[in-house]
């Protein structure tokens, strides 16, 4: 019998490898695409800089070093950018620990799906969108308005996407009921006793995707190069790393770039004052404000323009 047990769990791995195999090489031409086209963009972005033409003023860190457009950047493709990232989700996730609700009768939960199928966990249209919808569409039902909810995917050794979630406000919710919106594979839901517990557990998920640069001691000149091929899935099939409800987004003023934060300070107005913001195409900021006459709403440019950065200096 142990033989045959050890049999079986040693085919059902082969299985896999070679299904996870199969897809890899079914999307490779797709990978090595995505692949290309972020190193040349990473490339560009690494040579260029924000640059005040009238000050000759250069965007730095709060340490004062210059920073470069790749240093800035929020995409998966930067050494820098991807940290960046994932810090400033973590920060936003931290808003969870100050939720007021009813513990005893809305007790935080987890909830973590899984696809039971590689191929499918990539293709499948919105399925964490339409599990979510179907959650808050209960949920409302119930008298619910107000329900958190902060998720992050990742993905497994055999390379199938997983979700894991935090929800807040949310009644009871029993297993039946999660399985009868969730038709992919499997799932799992545990309650929450300690939300500070519950930060930290979806943070780890949150920060493995801005440190797997680092876990693969990859040479900053190349560093696209050295990603693993799932990291590229995520462009490929146009998906996701993480999502939250409107609670957790973050304030206008938050959104503003340091110089026009700077420009808002300096008028003595107040960050709740700032009732949108938003990138203008094209370039520059839409952004309306509060004022005793009523709001006014402005479209700033940006004082900064984008230099090709040489060596010691910069050139147009």
């Amino acid at each position: 019998m142990g033989n045959s047990r050890l049999d079986n769990i040693q085919n059902k791995s082969h299985k896999v490898e070679a299904q996870t195999q199969a897809f890899f090489e079914e999307v490779a031409l797709d990978i090595l695409a995505v692949r290309i086209k972020a190193k040349r963009n990473n490339a560009w972005a690494k040579a260029r800089i924000l640059v005040n033409p009238i000050t000759g003023e250069c965007v730095t860190d709060k340490e004062g070093k210059r920073l470069t457009l790749g240093d800035m950047s929020k995409t998966w493709y930067s050494r820098v950018g991807a940290r960046n990232n994932a810090f400033q989700t973590v920060k936003r996730l931290e808003r969870a620990q100050f939720f007021k609700c009813d513990l005893k009768k809305y007790r935080p939960k987890f909830i973590t799906l899984t696809f039971a199928g590689i191929g499918e966990s990539w293709k499948a249209d919105s399925a964490i969108q339409k599990f979510l919808n179907a959650l808050r569409t209960w949920a409302k039902r119930r008298g619910v308005e107000v329900m958190p909810y902060f998720w992050a995917s990742e993905v497994q050794g055999r390379g199938a996407l997983h979700y894991h979630i935090l929800i807040l406000g949310a009644p009871f919710l029993s297993k039946k009921l999660l399985a009868s919106w969730w038709a992919h594979g499997f799932l799992d839901i545990r309650q929450v006793d300690d939300m500070g517990r519950a930060f930290k557990y979806l943070a780890k998920y949150l920060w493995k995707a801005g440190k797997v640069l680092e876990n693969e001691q990859v040479l900053y000149d190349d560093d696209v190069a050295a990603l693993p091929a799932w990291w590229f899935l995520f462009s490929v099939f146009h998906k996701r790393r993480y999502g939250f409800s409107k609670w957790f987004t973050s304030s206008p003023y938050e959104r503003l770039p340091r110089w026009l934060k700077s420009d808002v300070d300096d008028l003595g107005l107040t960050s709740t004052q700032v009732l949108k913001a938003r990138r203008q195409e094209g370039g520059g900021w839409f952004v309306a404000l509060a004022l005793e006459g009523g709001v006014t709403e402005l479209v700033i440019s940006s004082p900064y323009k984008v230099l090709v950065w040489r060596e010691s200096h910069p050139s147009d």
